[in-house]
């Protein structure tokens, strides 16, 4: 095979043309996987667009690179797209190549983006798969269908298949069930499940009345079943859960201290033994396009970040309390029941302190005893610090 013909079809492969004895270096280029690229690619110390003698590579080897990540979610309309003949267009969104670079915010030096704009062969580019939901699209809306399922109409069978299920379901629809087991899914392939070792240290506030001193782990760890009455954003009344938080001011923010009204006991405990939890505190950043290895995961990433943001948000105690905590009371249970891996609880962040993380784990009042502490207990996984307890009074200030 000639030269020129190699050439050729590599310009037709990546849909765009060459640029010829051209080197550009990683302080060029925006994108961290582009400089990353770069960094491990490079093969000369000339930069043409800087003037700088850095570590650079072929600019058409980092074109080639730019042309598969576009490609993993734009097309040309001609592949994707329907052609209104009468009116003159296709039948559909598209956008242009200028706006499709400048939108991926690849690099901010004028004359490198023209050469990579000029280069690409595509005038009009459209999302694959246009007619459809993107997979984030199609997350976004199955959750929020989610939240009104169980909230409205279905507060307990949400995972069974309604007697009026159509008989060709629209293939954008996500069923409950469908969702809660993607949820479960991508907290495994974004690596948010994590093991906590012994010794990890969790704050927990406890409001009572101004007469009352608290002392032992029975009193200051999760309330008894016949104390759970209250309903709470991950347990449903008469479900009784450890509910804490990454340090005190948040654990006191957390119980409305000191506009509740009453008295606080904090108390710092301790993991007994090793255990696994979701952590939705520290949420990965989604992956550039041209990150090929991880640019799979960026629906995901999308979805799981707007998720947590829902999942965390504010609620007003007042009478709607119990409704709106029923989807992620339900997806708690989920995770508490459903999901492998023995999960025991999950991390959060807090609703109430910007960069504070709330706790809820899955451990009765008796898993948190001291010995001696009434009857005999199952397994303990969390352990009192006795000399931690504090006590706020009623109406102090923080």
């Amino acid at each position: 095979m000639s030269g020129s013909k190699r050439l050729l079809e590599r310009i037709e492969a990546r849909g765009a043309g060459l640029l010829g004895d051209k080197y550009v270096c990683a302080d060029c280029v925006d994108d961290e996987a582009l400089k990353a690229f770069i960094r491990r690619e490079a093969c000369c110390w000339r930069c043409n667009y800087c003037g700088n003698r850095r570590r650079s590579v072929e600019v058409d080897d980092l074109m080639d690179l730019i042309m598969d990540g576009i490609k993993t979610e734009w097309d040309d309309p001609a592949n994707e797209m329907g052609w209104d003949s009468r009116e003159g267009g296709w039948l559909g969104v598209t956008v242009d190549k200028y706006d499709l670079v400048s939108d991926l915010e690849i690099t901010e030096k004028e004359d490198l983006y023209d050469d990579r704009v000029g280069a690409i062969t595509n005038f009009e580019w459209c999302e694959r798969d246009p007619y459809g939901l993107s997979r984030h699209d199609r997350l976004a809306f199955g959750w929020g269908e989610f939240c009104d399922l169980v909230k409205h109409k279905n507060h307990f069978f949400p995972v069974i298949k309604p007697r009026n299920t159509p008989r060709f379901p629209d293939p954008d629809d996500i069923s409950p069930k469908e969702l809660l087991e993607s949820l479960s899914e991508i907290f495994v392939e974004l690596g948010l499940i994590r093991q906590l070792p012994r010794g990890t240290r969790v704050i927990r506030a406890r409001t009572h009345s101004p007469g009352v001193t608290l002392r032992t782990a029975g009193e200051l760890a999760s309330p008894p079943k016949e104390l759970a009455y209250m309903a709470n954003r991950m347990s449903s009344p008469g479900i009784p859960m450890f509910y804490g938080a990454s340090n005190q001011k948040t654990a006191l923010a957390e119980v409305d201290y000191p506009d509740s009204g009453g008295a606080v006991s904090v108390a710092t405990f301790e993991t007994a033994v090793p255990f696994k939890v979701v952590d939705l505190s520290r949420l990965p950043e989604v992956p550039s396009i041209f990150d090929l290895d991880r640019s799979y995961l960026r629906p995901w990433t999308r979805f799981i970040r707007d998720f947590v943001a829902d999942f965390s948000k504010p609620i007003a105690r007042d009478d709607k309390i119990h409704v709106e905590y029923v989807p992620t009371q339900y997806v708690t249970a989920y995770i508490q029941h459903m999901m492998p891996g023995n999960i025991k609880g999950v991390i959060y962040p807090s609703s109430k302190v910007k960069g504070g993380k709330s706790w809820v784990l899955f451990f009765t009042n008796e898993e948190c005893r001291e010995d001696g502490e009434g009857y005999p207990k199952p397994k303990r996984y969390l352990k009192l610090l006795p000399t931690s307890i504090r006590r706020f009074p009623a109406g102090a200030s923080r």
